[in-house]
């Protein structure tokens, strides 16, 4: 979970940076040196409340370090940031891909730079020390014990999703089952949750056959597991296209 905290506080401070060394130009060309209150905003990766108190600390931290004043905020869901951009509410939004791509289709925003998260061995689901990479891919998530082997084996089941603007979440595992032959929006019964440790919980008691998260989830999610080991009670049963991390 570190590594996404970190890869996450290090684009917005080399976000801030960038924006924060370039003044804005009057009308004879001269740049100006404002420095007004900068408003950055960034999605969660769960919504268990425990984001809020940490962007205060590090909200402080960038205006001491900027010498301006820093607001940073949680957005609630996928769309409220691109929103808020769109509207001039934010100055900096670190988003995932598909938001970034709406924002941008709507020139409420332009991407400056793109995170690096540490790199995840496929097989093993554990973190590659030392590897960092600009891209992620889906996972399926199931119990351990299910016996189903094929994506096609969904048709008919319940899985858990995030908002239907989610790149890992719900958009591109649902592009793969329909190129697999199942529509899960027609032939399975979707359920969109609050955030990924919501998803892991619903498949581990049972009332979800399957969740739709993003690489590396149970080892980036495992402490708020404590009396459950995310690697023997859940398997990816399938990974889904490489898409980029977010920006």
């Amino acid at each position: 979970m570190r590594v996404k905290k970190f890869g996450t506080a290090f684009l917005c401070i080399l976000a801030v940076g960038t924006l924060a060394s370039c003044g804005s130009k009057t009308k004879e060309g001269t740049k100006t040196n404002e420095k007004g209150k900068l408003v950055v905003q960034f999605v969660p990766t769960n919504n268990d409340g425990t984001m809020e108190a940490k962007t205060k600390p590090f909200g402080d931290y960038l205006s001491k370090a900027l010498g301006r004043e820093v607001s940073i905020t949680l957005a609630t869901d996928y769309s409220t940031i691109v929103e808020a951009m769109a509207s001039k509410q934010v100055d900096i939004g670190i988003m995932p891909p598909a938001a970034y791509v709406q924002a941008r289709d709507m020139k409420a925003a332009e991407a400056i730079l793109t995170s690096q998260l540490g790199d995840t061995d496929l097989k093993t689901g554990l973190p590659i020390e030392g590897k960092l990479t600009n891209t992620f891919k889906g996972e399926v998530l199931v119990k351990s014990d299910s016996t189903m082997k094929e994506l096609t084996d969904l048709k008919g089941k319940k899985i858990a999703t995030l908002s239907p603007n989610s790149a890992s979440g719900y958009i591109y595992p649902v592009a793969e089952l329909k190129d697999a032959g199942v529509d899960p929006t027609t032939q399975a019964s979707l359920t969109t949750v609050n955030d990924i440790p919501s998803e892991m919980t619903s498949v581990l008691n049972g009332q979800m056959d399957a969740a739709f998260v993003f690489e590396g989830a149970r080892n980036v999610f495992g402490r708020a597991f404590p009396n459950n080991n995310l690697f023997k009670d859940l398997k990816v049963f399938s990974s889904c296209y490489f898409f980029s991390n977010s920006v």
